[in-house]
Formats: structure tokens, sequence, C-alpha cells
């Protein structure tokens, strides 16, 4: 990832995913401001005056998915840190990652929950947060809701007390049937909710992960619309769907490419593929049968 800052420049932040190990590291015009071996208990910085620093990771190893992490550097930086590296902590900590889970998101949720995980699990605490402190954004949220699944006619977010403990859920008005609860809400309707809710939450950098599951394809234009209306300043989808990719540019395309033991990502118009490619368009085919046919590289 990389960003300007006024008067400072262009910073990066990378994260270098190994077989056995990671790495991140931050830079500002080249200069190295941050280096992490992931496992390492300690990290590389440099303070404000340009001096190179070390600092120890607090916490343990945690177990994620295929092996083991420390929390990031960039959570840990102590008040001399150089200051474009707290910009760049505050940066990505805007960043919203999505993968919605129908299960998570029927899950009630705990009330202090800022942000909604991974998995869309934190959905309704979410959602009543932005109801009770930021009632035009949940209105415009809401409407957006409805022209992606118009059956829906409101979310009234409202908090269950289970066991003496107080939980956010949600309700869904749905045309004909009244208010469902989220075990009855179809997971298409709750998956929609959720790309909804990040994308207008108030994240900077939204990356949602094949948004197309369980939408209807006649539905993924009015999807890719709302995003580009998102307020959010960029938004990173993934996706399999040569549907969903008929209704964005060629300029727009990022290409994901095995190659060897490495994963690669290729901007589509540095490609020797764009010109086989805008051919192709030009004879009246689409994106997506671009795609399905082979002429945007055979390990996509």
């Amino acid at each position: 990832m990389e960003a300007d800052f006024a008067g400072s420049g262009r910073a990066s932040f990378a994260l270098k995913l190994g077989v056995d190990s990671y790495e991140e590291e931050a830079s500002l015009e080249g200069k190295r401001l941050l280096y992490h071996e992931g496992l390492g208990a300690t990290f590389d910085y440099l303070d404000a005056s340009g001096a190179v620093k070390q600092r120890y990771v607090t916490g343990e190893l945690r177990y994620y998915r295929a092996g083991y992490m420390r929390k990031s550097a960039l959570s840990e930086l102590p008040a001399d840190a150089h200051p474009v590296l707290a910009e760049l902590a505050t940066l990505l900590k805007g960043v919203e990652a999505l993968s919605p889970s129908p299960s998570k998101l029927r899950g009630l949720a705990s009330l202090d929950a800022e942000r909604m995980g991974r998995e869309g699990e934190g959905l309704a605490a979410c959602l009543l947060r932005i109801y009770l402190e930021e009632r035009d954004t949940f209105e415009v949220i809401e409407e957006v809701v409805k022209s992606l699944a118009p059956h829906v006619r409101r979310i009234i977010p409202r908090i269950e007390t289970v066991g003496g403990m107080h939980y956010a859920t949600l309700l869904v008005e749905e045309e004909g049937l009244g208010r469902v609860p989220l075990s009855n809400v179809s997971d298409g309707t709750l998956r929609m909710i959720a790309l909804v809710a990040a994308l207008y939450g108030g994240a900077r950098v939204v990356a949602l992960e094949e948004p197309e599951n369980c939408v209807h394809p006649k539905l993924l234009e009015t999807l890719v619309d709302a995003m580009r209306e998102a307020p959010a300043q960029q938004v990173v989808i993934t996706t399999h769907s040569p549907y969903l990719l008929d209704h964005v540019e060629p300029e727009e395309i990022h290409l994901v490419v095995r190659e060897g033991l490495e994963t690669r990502v290729r901007k589509l118009p540095e490609t020797r593929e764009v010109e086989k490619v805008k051919r192709f368009l030009r004879e009246g085919g689409t994106l997506g049968e671009a795609w399905y046919a082979g002429l945007l590289g055979e390990e996509v």
C-alpha cells in the first residue's frame, strides 16, 4: 500500500507473506521507517530525529489459519516514532476487509464492537451505533440496501438481553412478512446489508471478498454502482464472477496470477494481454466473456 503525506512525501507499507514466516516494512521515499520480521519479538523503527531504534512487541504468538502471527508493529508504535508511521497506522486502521459469513452475521453482537470482523461479526452493533450517532448515514445505508433488495422495507437495530447480558441484534422488515429476525433472513439479504454497511460505515479503504456470492446476477450492476458512489476513498474487490466483470472498466482490473510458488498482482493495462482484450471488446465481447475465454491469463 502506498500513500502521499503532505510535506513528507510518498510512504509505503508492505506485508510480505512467506510459507513459514512474514515481514512488515514501512518506507518513506525509499528510506526504511520500520521493519518487523513477523515472528520476532522486536522490531526496528525510525524515531522523529532519524535514529534507528528497537522495540519489543507485546503479546504472544497467536495461531491464525495456517500459521502463527503477532500483532502488527504499527499497533505498538512508541511516542518518539517518526510521525509518518503514526499517519500510516491511522490509514491502515481505516481499512475494512470483509468476507461475510451468514452464520456470523446472524450472531448476537457485543455492544462495544466498533467495527465488523472479517466475516461480518458485530454487524448489528455497528448498525446500532450508526443509527444512534449518525442517523443520516444509517438512512443512506437503508436506502442502498433497499435498492439492492427491494423486498426490504426497514432495518431495525435493537438491544436484546440474554442471560442478563445486553447484545445488539437486527430485525429486517420485509414486504408481506413484517419484522423478520435474523435467523429467518435470507443469506443474500444478510450479506447485502453487511456489504453496504462496510461501504458506507466510515472506512477509508474497503476490501470485499467475492461480493457476488448469494447475489442475483441482475443486481451486480447496482452493487458496482453502490461501490462507486460509496464515501470510501477506495474499494477493492476480489471476484470469480464473469458477470461482475461486465460492469467494470479494463483500467480497474488487476490480475492475480500464480507464477511458480509466488502469487503476483498485475494491472491489466500493463499486461501483454491488454491489446487482445481491447480488440475482443471492440468486436462486441464483454470483459466477463474475455476472462472466460482465457484472454485475461490462464491462472487468475
